[in-house]
């Protein structure tokens, strides 16, 4: 059984199945900038299990207290949560890793969803805890350069990067998927 291929990150760089070789970059244009921040605010507002219940919970208590129009909007994004599931978006950390790590060939000033896709593509094979990491690490990285508010959406993405993988660690220790 082929097992994930994992990312050395002391590298610089790793290859996807095609033998493109991707590139961390150093620094992101405005408009991919642009384009991580709404992922980072996805990841950010993303619902685990324990959240979702939550959520539902805030719906029953908003219609007992005579508050349907709140119940109705919270309702409401969760069931955006679900279908974002349903449609199998890919996660937004692997799209981050898409706006950093790039071929020398592409014009990496520009934002195309078409090549993120395509890039995403090319990386099936390889492991996503890698991804996630490098995602994390890479946002972190570029954020702790900056004394703003990005800081405290930094420090949130990695608090969530880091529960995510730790409960990959733990379904695979248990062979859950």
């Amino acid at each position: 059984m082929k097992q994930p291929t994992k990312i050395d990150f002391k590298k610089g760089y790793f290859t996807g199945k095609s033998g493109k070789k991707y590139t961390f970059n150093k620094s992101l244009s405005l408009e991919r900038y642009n384009v991580e921040e709404e992922l980072i605010t996805m990841l950010n507002f993303g619902y685990d299990v324990a959240q979702f219940f939550q959520r539902l919970k805030k719906t029953h208590l908003l219609f007992n207290e005579s508050k349907p129009a709140d119940a109705i909007i919270n309702n409401y994004n969760l069931m955006e949560a679900i279908k974002d599931k349903l449609d199998k978006k890919v996660h937004p950390a692997i799209r981050i890793c898409a706006l950093w790590c790039c071929t020398d060939e592409e014009e990496t000033a520009k934002y195309d969803e078409k090549i993120m896709q395509a890039k995403i593509e090319d990386w099936s094979e390889i492991d996503h805890r890698d991804l996630f990491q490098l995602a994390l690490n890479l946002v972190e990285n570029y954020h702790e350069n900056y004394n703003d508010d990005s800081l405290k959406d930094s420090k949130k993405v990695k608090q969530k990067l880091n529960t995510l993988l730790t409960l990959d660690s733990k379904d695979e220790k248990t062979g859950r998927k």
